[in-house]
């Protein structure tokens, strides 16, 4: 099993202990090629890795590269396709526009398919002209990524980290909107409007427990 190791960590705890790679490969009983090659890529097996650990006297996980280790390493910019601030921005329309799209559109998959495409399409092209607009953007992400030194499963592990970190918030930005925006509509509505809503439920309802006993 080969895994990535933070080669800054494996330098800084040898060199706490005024070690020289030599030192470690002895300590540690890994051999100096080893060691060396450690310090460099830091790929390592799961035997050397905990080898390193032991002598150290840490866990085996805190000599494992984390996200901004590898930035440094493979010099990955920061920034993806949109600049961030307007990912938020983005993400919230898109997740909004697919909500608004499906209500007010005709009912059915396919309708529902296409509005919801159409929302995160204009709310990706909103973000790409201020982006541009501003100087930043897609363009600026590729001239920096060509001019990195990196390896591809590095980008993708940092940017799936990244996507999931920054969805987190226009998640729950429109989740809260929706929710708001639902009861200011339900206390507005007319009683016999609330009660279209509330048979309709109780149908879906009962259409569901006679789909579940079936």
């Amino acid at each position: 099993m080969i895994m990535l190791l933070d080669t800054d960590k494996l330098k800084s705890e040898r060199q706490q202990r005024a070690w020289s790679q030599s030192q470690l490969a002895e300590s540690s009983g890994v051999s100096l090629r080893t060691v060396q090659r450690l310090e460099k890529d830091g790929k390592s097996s799961l035997e050397s890795a905990k080898a390193l650990a032991a002598v150290f006297n840490i866990k085996v996980s805190d000599l494992y590269a984390n996200e901004a280790s590898l930035e440094k390493k493979d010099n990955i910019p920061q920034f993806c396709l949109l600049s961030d601030s307007t990912k938020t921005l983005c993400a919230t329309l898109a997740i909004l526009g697919s909500v608004i799209f499906t209500i007010f559109s005709p009912i059915g998959l396919a309708s529902t398919s296409l509005a919801i495409t159409c929302a995160i399409f204009y709310s990706f092209v909103f973000g790409l002209l201020i982006d541009a607009i501003r100087g930043r953007g897609f363009y600026n992400y590729l001239h920096e990524l060509s001019a990195a030194q990196i390896h591809v499963s590095s980008v993708i592990k940092v940017q799936i980290s990244r996507l999931a970190t920054f969805l987190f918030k226009p998640v729950m930005i429109s989740l809260i909107t929706i929710l708001l925006l639902s009861f200011f509509i339900y206390m507005n509505m007319k009683d016999y409007q609330k009660q279209r809503i509330m048979n309709l439920l109780s149908n879906n309802a009962q259409i569901s427990s006679v789909n579940s006993q079936s």
